[in-house]
């Protein structure tokens, strides 16, 4: 991806740690966007009613109950899922 790494130095120069995700096509381009965010040492908040599945019939949030299909490597940040806003500023 050509926007890759201004997306990275924008993150950098900015300080940025943490990255609340939320978006279509969950098991696929949210997937890779929560993987490529660990890789590059920022912790991930993963908004569980704002991701969809397409290839899903009920369109749902495709990781519930299964982060272990979240690979981190990262040790100095992690992943979290919230399934409510108000419960989003305790992570954040």
């Amino acid at each position: 991806n050509k926007h890759l790494g201004q997306f990275k130095q924008f993150l950098k120069s900015d300080n940025i740690g943490k990255l609340l995700i939320m978006g279509a096509n969950g098991g696929y381009c949210i997937h890779d966007s929560i993987q490529d965010a660990l890789q590059n040492n920022c912790s991930v908040i993963a908004y569980n009613q704002g991701i969809a599945d397409f290839d899903s019939s009920p369109f749902i949030y495709p990781y519930a109950g299964r982060l272990n299909k979240i690979k981190n490597k990262c040790k100095t940040c992690d992943f979290k899922e919230v399934s409510r806003l108000e419960t989003l500023e305790n992570h954040m």
